[in-house]
This record gives C-alpha cells, sequence and structure tokens, in this order.
C-alpha cells in the first residue's frame, strides 16, 4: 500500500476517498458543480498517477498528492475548481 508522507512528517496510508471527500467539499463550499461520477474519475486518475510514479508500495507526499489533483483538475477541464482547491491548501 503506498505511503503518505503528512506535512507534519507522519507516514500515514494513502487512503484515496480523502481525495473525494476533499474535491466534494471544495466544489460545495465553492457553489461550484462537480458530480460524484466527475469527483470519483479525478481521484482514480490521482491514484493511478501516484502508483505509476511511486509504486503499490511506495512513498510519496501531501505535496505531491496536491499538485497532482491540481494537474488532473486542470487536465480534465476544471480550472475553476483547481484554483479554489489551490486558495484553500496554500492561502488560508
Amino acid at each position: 500500500m503506498v505511503k503518505v508522507i503528512k506535512k507534519d512528517g507522519r507516514l500515514v496510508n494513502f487512503v484515496p476517498e480523502k481525495i473525494n471527500i476533499s474535491l466534494s467539499n471544495i466544489s460545495r463550499d465553492q457553489n461550484i458543480q462537480l458530480n460524484k461520477v466527475d469527483a470519483d474519475l479525478i481521484t482514480k486518475d490521482v491514484e493511478k498517477r501516484i502508483i505509476n510514479l511511486r509504486g503499490n508500495d511506495g512513498i510519496t507526499s501531501s505535496y505531491e498528492i496536491i499538485s497532482l489533483i491540481l494537474y488532473t483538475l486542470i487536465g480534465m477541464g476544471f480550472k475553476e475548481i483547481a484554483d479554489s482547491y489551490y486558495h484553500n491548501r496554500f492561502h488560508d
């Protein structure tokens, strides 16, 4: 199972559902349309990219996950959600 180095240095299991929840929350909070199917596709794409980069038992960082989420959102045409996600992660 992929592990994640958190910002505080802890090592935890990668839980893809956290991405899905985060996307749902940011789209709801910003009143931006993102349906469950799109959130699921984005989550699966990010998970696939992490495994391709780090392997099934690799280690990634929360910063790498955030970058991949932003990359995927923009690539799938959700720039407004990417902007809100970025702002929420780095400016609050």
